[in-house]
């Protein structure tokens, strides 16, 4: 800011004081040339909360070989778009001859601020601003006064942070926004607070739905937090769609005052930081992603009381955190609680998640779980992980295998040749809020096999003898058995004997064949089968045996597998009644009696 001191004002200023002088008959008329103004400075000092000093320098050149007669007064005022920000006085100026420097400081009311800020806003942040000076003889009401300087203050804070150029951004391995547009204006700024609203176009090329529920904003000018607050200004996109994302926020015109001197002690410099955070809401709280959807950093400057320019620079923001998506490394999954009705299957995942604990603490991993034997959905489940460690670890992903599942797998697994494959397959995703990423997880299989009928399929040549006497009655030469009507509900062992009878002179008739099936004490049978056979004296022929099996037992015999460790024992007990020529006796029938152990391991890789 200058005084406009020209030498015809001083020249007016000093004869009319010479008349004065004059009138009073103090002195007498004498002849001065006018002076010449040189130089004309203003600048800020000794800044304050609540004001500053505006400090003028005048440089001065008097001709004349004396001093001006008498004293002078020297004022200034400072108006913005009409309010007057700056008021100050200096008495007694003497102007001696040659070089005079004159010094005037005016108090600058810095609580005056925000009430220009409102003006300024409102007028497209234009601001009108004037300085009057007045010159007058001290101890006297007239004076001339100094023609005032009016100087137009323009800046544009927000457009230079605009940006109609395209950016993505990219979460992990995966393009999911593309940000476009960028733009921001003031709207009607009260004492209270000054609205302005940024947009951006957006557009999702994810392949999942891309979903904001609100921002969070902070407005920074020298570090002092001008505007900071929460919206719920969201958008949904669904992959492919484009929309704008408007956000409403709003500076605290009474902070405009902390920030007006800091901008004067940075040597009327301001570094404006605005971003605007994405918002999720869990149902439970809101939480901020330190995901930017507006950002934009710059530098502005003024010369208030210099030349008036103004100027903005955009400078590059910094580094936002980047999302890395987790990685699985392994997994492994191992038999959990054995309950009356079903039994835990429990899956842990080693895991590496890199990112910082910003991210983590948003992050949430779905996992579904589902293990099927033969073909036969056996555990299906799905769980949130949200407690995720920073870094390698690991995650628990537990699911539950319903007990009355298991005949339909045992079904299928007798059908199948007594050969099961257990596969268990892991999906799942990386729920960060504002969208979902998918997460690689490996499948696991394995092969069951059990051979129950392997010693029914015999061809080594076996006795029946009587327990009595030790006589041989019949002579097995051969076996074979398999697995027939194969159901959840049962199953029958279909067993085919060649039997002779060595007995030259008499039949023997083999009847009343009953069997006991047990499986970890489990009882599958506790029958009789239907089928009675005579051999007539040295006949040999096949006869056929069924042994027909309870597979809904299975169910309870699941969990005494598990207990034992995937160990179990299938234990068969078969007698019958064996007539020769009307001479009948039970016998134990070893041919078709054995038990058989039965290992697994159905969760193994």
């Amino acid at each position: 800011m200058s005084i406009d001191v020209t030498p015809k004002k001083i020249g007016l200023l000093v004869a009319g004081l010479l008349v004065v002088v004059a009138t009073a008959g103090v002195g007498v008329a004498l002849s001065y040339d006018a002076p010449e103004v040189r130089e004309t400075t203003s600048a800020f000092d000794n800044v304050s909360e609540d004001e500053a000093d505006v400090q003028t320098r005048i440089v001065l050149n008097n001709p004349n070989t004396r001093a001006y007669p008498g004293q002078f007064d020297l004022g200034v005022i400072v108006t913005l778009n009409g309010i007057e920000v700056a008021n100050g006085a200096k008495r007694g100026v003497r102007i001696e001859p040659g070089r005079n420097e004159l010094q005037t400081t005016a108090r600058f009311d810095n609580t005056k601020i925000p009430a220009w800020w409102v003006t300024h806003i409102n007028n497209g942040e234009q601001t009108a601003m004037e300085t009057r000076a007045r010159v007058r003889p001290y101890g006297l009401p007239l004076g001339p006064t100094i023609t005032a300087q009016n100087r137009t203050i323009t800046t544009d804070l927000l457009g230079p942070l605009g940006d109609e150029g395209r950016s993505t951004v990219r979460l992990g391995d995966s393009d999911v926004l593309v940000v476009g547009n960028q733009r921001a204006q003031w709207r009607e700024a009260d004492e209270e607070t000054t609205p302005l609203e940024f947009s951006n176009d957006l557009e999702n090329v994810h392949n999942r739905t891309v979903s904001l529920d609100g921002t969070d904003y902070v407005v920074q000018m020298n570090g002092v937090i001008v505007g900071q607050g929460e919206t719920n200004d969201g958008i949904t996109l669904e992959p492919g769609e484009s929309s704008t994302l408007t956000v409403n926020a709003a500076l605290d015109t009474p902070k405009m005052q902390e920030w007006w001197v800091t901008h004067l002690r940075n040597g009327e410099s301001t570094d404006l930081t605005i971003e605007v955070f994405a918002v999720i809401d869990d149902g439970e709280e809101r939480k901020r992603l330190p995901l930017t959807v507006f950002e934009r950093r710059a530098t502005f400057e003024t010369d208030l009381l210099g030349t008036g320019e103004t100027s903005v620079t955009v400078v590059e923001g910094e580094a936002t955190p980047e999302f890395t998506q987790p990685r699985v490394e392994g997994t492994q999954s191992e038999w959990g609680e054995v309950r009356d009705e079903e039994t835990e299957v429990r899956t842990t995942i080693d895991i590496v998640n890199d990112n910082d604990e910003a991210f983590t603490n948003l992050l949430t991993l779905s996992i579904d779980q589902r293990t099927t034997l033969a073909g036969v959905t056996v555990t299906n489940g799905s769980e949130q992980v949200s407690d995720l460690p920073q870094g390698s670890g690991q995650v628990e992903v537990v699911s539950t295998m319903p007990h009355d599942t298991v005949p339909e797998w045992w079904a299928a697994h007798l059908r199948n040749g007594e050969n099961s494959t257990s596969r268990t397959e892991l999906s799942g995703e990386a729920d960060i809020g504002v969208t979902t990423l998918p997460l690689e997880l490996q499948n696991r299989e394995s092969r069951i096999e059990t051979a129950l009928l392997a010693d029914l399929n015999d061809d080594s040549a076996r006795d029946v003898r009587s327990d009595e006497t030790g006589q041989r009655l019949l002579t097995v030469h051969s076996t074979t058995a398999e697995w027939r009507n194969v159901s959840a509900e049962e199953a029958t062992i279909h067993v085919e004997a060649d039997l002779e009878n060595e007995n030259q002179l008499a039949s023997v008739t083999i009847k009343e064949l009953d069997y006991i099936i047990d499986i970890n004490n489990v009882t599958l049978a506790d029958d009789r089968a239907p089928q009675s056979h005579t051999l007539d004296p040295g006949e040999r022929r096949t006869v056929t045996f069924t042994l027909v099996l309870d597979n809904s037992k299975m169910a309870e015999w699941w969990p005494t597998h598990i207990r034992r460790g995937e160990s179990s024992e299938l234990d068969r007990q078969v007698t019958a009644t064996v007539d020769t020529d009307g001479d009948e006796e039970r016998v134990d029938l070893e041919f078709l009696s054995d038990t058989v152990a039965i290992e697994t391991d159905l969760l193994a890789e």
